[in-house]
């Protein structure tokens, strides 16, 4: 960090190995560093300069309050590339507050007002009692939630599907578990289709344009629930058609009965989309929310 005398100001800067990126280190360093230029070393002003291609730090940068304020054309040199910069600053009161005190008309020995945080004009960044950026509260909030419902979702399939179904069959007729399971599976598909759509919002809402590992977690997400759609509002309905024309006696029905060898195979591709939606699931706890990616 470099202090700047009679300005009062700040810059801030930072550089990591490649091997050390998308750890979230910088999401973590930063409003350390923040905190202590503020209120340990009484500056007013931070200044920060970025890459305008790197737009994770630009995010992290304005989640912290920063705002932009210039664009540096040329300003570095880097790797045989003459590369341009954006400038950022952030005060330690916002510009007009009415608690805002300039250090140079304070009083000899009168405290500077303590940084309380960004008051940030975005979405995810409430107030200053968020804390040092106001997503450090509700990152986390949202890990936990996608969590959640994703094993929700998924030890509802395979508690069906391993436990439920087969102890129906083993202690009822097979008209009687039939009924019922007829009465859960579009319950489950429904949920698919729900929650499938609430973990893709809530990827879009931590990570925001989807990429890499992100987008991977997306399309799993879109996969899911498309399998739920697809059992909800085409397999299921047909099987149900099915028994209404078999008058509700389908399994009467000899095995080479035209209405019962189209059931079966509907039952089947019933089956295979549950499977398949456990396994993409399965799949998608290998791409958890993580810290932000800054």
């Amino acid at each position: 960090m470099t202090l700047e005398g009679p300005t009062r100001a700040g810059a801030s800067g930072a550089r990591r190995r490649s091997a050390e990126q998308g750890k979230g280190f910088m999401a973590e360093a930063l409003p350390v560093s923040i905190d202590f230029a503020f209120n340990a070393l009484d500056r007013h002003r931070l200044e920060a300069d970025v890459d305008p291609r790197n737009l994770r730090s630009i995010r992290s940068l304005e989640k912290l309050g920063f705002e932009r304020e210039g664009l540096l054309k040329e300003r570095y040199f880097v790797a045989g590339e003459i590369q341009d910069a954006v400038l950022y600053g952030l005060l330690r009161t916002p510009a007009g507050a009415a608690e805002l005190v300039r250090p140079p008309n304070r009083a000899e020995g009168t405290p500077a007002p303590r940084w309380a945080g960004p008051v940030c004009r975005d979405s995810l960044c409430r107030s200053p009692r968020s804390g040092v950026g106001g997503d450090l509260w509700r990152m986390p909030v949202l890990r936990y939630t996608h969590r959640l419902l994703l094993g929700l979702w998924l030890g509802a399939l395979v508690c069906f599907a391993a436990v439920v179904a087969p102890a129906l069959f083993a202690a009822l007729s097979p008209a009687e578990a039939g009924a019922v399971v007829r009465r859960v599976i579009p319950r489950l598909d429904q949920l698919g289709v729900a929650a499938g759509a609430t973990l893709i919002a809530l990827s879009l809402v931590h990570d925001g344009r989807p990429k890499g590992r992100g987008l991977v977690r997306v399309l799993l997400f879109a996969g899911m629930a498309t399998l739920a759609a697809t059992s909800l509002l085409w397999v299921t309905p047909a099987m149900e058609e099915l028994r209404q024309q078999a008058g509700d006696k389908l399994s009467e029905l000899a095995g080479e009965h035209p209405i019962r060898q189209k059931f079966g195979r509907l039952h089947g591709i019933s089956t295979a989309l549950m499977l398949l939606e456990v396994v993409l699931g399965l799949v998608a706890l290998a791409f958890p929310l993580s810290r932000r990616q800054d």
